[in-house]
């Protein structure tokens, strides 16, 4: 959606000089939001440039996070229980592609040891205790130790191999494998990795974003919360890495950032454990502080009304009334952007004399009724909700057209609106009339009217629409 907001903006660029959406607003919403929280929830509709966004934020501020991005989609023929180990591959495969490990001996002794142990376990096991009951040798005994200890060393070399191999061959596994259980050697390599390109990159933060969760089945989305508040995820936490600073979120990334949309998790927590759950204080778990809501739509719509009241003059409050907000939020993106170009060009150019007074058809009102036309609606179908909005926003909106009705007179500053159909009293009010040359610009109210029959405010502009209908091209 976000990748054709940019297509869409190039297509009009020559009439609206329209290059992109803009979105610093929230960028800088953003940034503040993620340097006071460790972990995020990114809650933005299915649609809503979720993607864009993000990709925007990280390539703006690429000199401060290093981000690192998976998207669990691929994980819906996985089992459960092989989510994690999922989500370590797609870590270590991000890493690779990016050149972000470097051939350095991250493992110590306790990790050889857990390596040798984790392969060969079962053995040592079996061929030590299998000869303790029937023979009373202890050298026999202490012959096969020593056999382990050089099988031990050994290991301890092999894995001493550049940890780019190691973990090409731990991706391996996925070729061959089902399923794998979660290989605490790996979750302590990419823990590692991670603090090498903090401390490298003069204290650059590194950034898990977990994308498209909402593309997920809810028992991955939750379990993918889960093993992500899990931090402590092995049996032995090294001593070093404690006195180096070893962060609160997983693998010690300084920011995990999961990506769906809030509401819909609840309504899916909801359905899957029942309506009086308690999602808040579940939820409230995976972040460190309220979620960080984004919506393109909203944005998109401040936009579009923003254009339309500096282009073309018209009042953001008559934009907001309800039919023709909603109208607009209906359209599709490509509609939206188009709203607000070229609006004149359907407007038939030239000068409309009326009480002796010149003025031309393309103006705020005219621009007015082909907006409504674009979004299907007529000003009738308006009137009631431009009515609530004031008088005065209906007035001003109308402008030079004013001269087009019947129970209105208009002099230097002043201008008089018949309080009843026919009648001959009329509320007077200031007014400002602008010119060029002999052509008369815009009139713009300094007061609002007074205490008008709604029955001559709509004769009056029915009239002045049915007038000017003729110059809106069809």
């Amino acid at each position: 959606m976000a990748e054709d907001l940019i297509q869409v903006a190039e297509e009009i660029q020559s009439t609206t000089e329209i290059k992109e959406i803009p979105i610093d607003k929230p960028l800088q919403d953003f940034h503040h939001h993620l340097s006071y929280n460790e972990r995020i929830i990114f809650s933005a509709k299915f649609g809503d440039g979720k993607t864009y966004f993000l990709n925007k934020f990280f390539e703006v501020h690429k000199d401060e996070f290093e981000a690192i991005r998976i998207f669990p989609v691929n994980y819906q023929v996985a089992d459960n229980k092989d989510v994690f180990e999922l989500i370590k591959k797609d870590i270590l495969i991000h890493l690779l592609a990016n050149d972000l490990i470097e051939d350095e001996d991250f493992f110590d002794e306790s990790i050889y040891a857990q390596n040798y142990l984790f392969n060969n376990g079962a053995d040592i096991v079996f061929d030590i205790l299998s000869d303790v009951p029937a023979v009373k040798v202890p050298a026999k005994i202490i012959q096969k130790s020593l056999k382990h200890l050089k099988k031990y060393k050994n290991g301890k070399v092999d894995s001493a191999e550049s940890k780019r191999v190691q973990i090409e061959n731990y991706l391996l596994k996925f070729e061959e494998d089902k399923g794998v259980a979660e290989y605490d050697v790996i979750s302590e390599l990419i823990t590692r990795i991670i603090k090498s390109i903090q401390d490298k990159g003069k204290k650059k933060k590194v950034v898990l974003i977990i994308d498209d969760l909402d593309r997920i089945d809810p028992a991955h989305l939750f379990r993918i919360l889960n093993v992500l508040t899990a931090h402590i995820d092995r049996d032995i936490i090294l001593q070093k890495e404690i006195e180096d600073g070893v962060g609160n979120n997983k693998f010690n990334f300084d920011h995990i950032i999961t990506v769906f949309d809030i509401e819909n998790a609840k309504n899916i927590f909801s359905h899957l454990y029942g309506l009086k759950t308690d999602f808040p204080g579940y939820i409230s778990k995976f972040i460190s502080g309220k979620p960080f809501e984004y919506s393109l739509q909203n944005i998109l719509m401040d936009y579009v009304f923003e254009n339309l009241s500096e282009r073309y003059g018209i009042d953001k409050n008559i934009l907001k009334i309800t039919k023709i907000r909603e109208a607009i939020r209906k359209a599709s993106v490509r509609d939206k952007i188009k709203l607000i170009s070229g609006i004149e060009k359907e407007i038939v150019n030239c000068i409309i004399e009326e009480k002796e007074t010149k003025f031309s058809s393309v103006n705020k009102f005219t621009c007015f009724l082909v907006l409504l036309k674009r979004l299907d609606l007529r000003i009738i179908d308006v009137f009631d909700d431009l009515l609530k909005v004031n008088k005065f926003c209906l007035f001003n909106l109308i402008g030079v057209n004013l001269y087009l009705g019947s129970d209105i007179v208009i002099g230097n500053d002043v201008i008089g609106i018949a309080v009843r159909l026919g009648s001959n009293n009329s509320n007077w009010s200031k007014i400002t009339i602008k010119r060029h040359n002999s052509i008369v610009e815009d009139i713009e109210f300094l007061e609002d009217v007074g205490d008008i029959d709604i029955s001559v405010l709509r004769s009056e502009v029915k009239l002045i629409t049915n007038k000017l209908i003729a110059y809106v091209k069809l």
